[in-house]
């Protein structure tokens, strides 16, 4: 089902928009590629969270672009499936799925490009566009709840932890670290003492 298009005072804003977005996302690419290789614990999520970020810049570019020249947007061709190797392929390290936790691993930078973020989109005339075109907001789904500010309250349950196969001698994808997932509980104030 294709959406319909844009109505002509938005089509302007479409490319406003992705002109706006993409230099957001690469700088949050590039900062992640600075602190993220100085930290061992976070080394192994940098490749996809670069390529998710880069990837959703040009992806809605393109989308934009479209709209902006009164195209519809059409779902993808359903695609054959491949026919599969013998060997299996390497397992990839992760990225995470969590409420927040790109706020978690860069505390301090990236409540910067989450208050920018969400600004953005909050504007009207982005918010229409947005609320009329079901891909880009799937597309922006994953970045706007790395950066939510909303926390996870309580840790996943088991039953929603992967649980992966791998092959003999593969070595498994990077485990997720547990402060991505869910924020350290806080340590209840030290009651003070009252001078009598």
């Amino acid at each position: 089902m294709s959406e319909p298009p844009l109505a002509p005072h938005l089509r302007a804003y479409a490319l406003n928009f992705a002109a706006r977005l993409a230099p957001l996302l690469r700088a949050l690419a590039l900062l992640a590629g600075y602190r993220f290789a100085r930290n061992p614990i976070l080394a192994p999520f940098l490749p996809p969270l670069q390529h998710h970020l880069m990837s959703a810049a040009r992806r809605i570019g393109i989308l934009m672009a479209k709209l902006a020249q009164g195209q519809t947007t059409r779902p993808a061709p359903p695609r054959e499936p491949r026919p599969r190797t013998s060997r299996p392929a390497p397992p990839k390290p992760r990225m995470p799925t969590g409420l927040g936790w790109l706020i978690r691993a860069l505390p301090s930078e990236a409540i910067t490009f989450s208050t920018q973020l969400h600004a953005l989109l909050a504007e009207p005339e982005i918010a229409e566009i947005l609320a009329s075109c079901r891909r880009a907001r799937r597309i922006l789904a994953p970045v706007a709840r790395a950066l939510s500010s909303a926390q996870p309250n309580r840790p996943p349950r088991r039953s929603l932890l992967p649980l992966r196969l791998f092959a003999p001698g593969a070595s498994p994808p990077s485990a997720i670290p547990s402060f991505l997932l869910y924020p350290t509980p806080i340590p209840p104030p030290i009651a003070r003492k009252i001078p009598a």
